[in-house]
């Protein structure tokens, strides 16, 4: 009795394996382009927060260079307001004594 093989499987399952290998370098493929795409979304998305968090320090540190120089104005003012309240109480000192010196005289005649 001879066998006819009348289909060999062999070749059917090469070619299963051979198209199961071309399917996975698809998907692997596929699976990368699609992580690298998302991890370029991701550092856009960081790049554009660091951006905003630049800009925020930015206009932060320029606010405090106005809040100094406001505080630097008004320790100026009050600077002048004390050298002024000195200068008048100077001047009332001044005649103050101005008074009694003439008061002074007129009595010891």
């Amino acid at each position: 009795m001879k066998h006819i093989v009348v289909l060999d499987p062999t070749p059917v399952i090469w070619m299963g394996i051979g198209f199961g290998l071309i399917g996975l370098m698809i998907w692997s493929a596929a699976y990368n382009a699609y992580r690298q795409n998302r991890l370029r979304g991701h550092i856009d998305e960081n790049l554009a927060i660091a951006r905003r968090s630049i800009k925020i320090v930015e206009r932060s540190a320029e606010l405090r260079e106005q809040q100094v120089q406001l505080l630097e104005d008004i320790l100026q003012r009050q600077e002048e307001m004390v050298r002024l309240l000195r200068q008048i109480a100077q001047t009332r000192n001044d005649a103050a004594e101005n008074i009694q010196k003439r008061s002074s005289p007129s009595q010891a005649v």
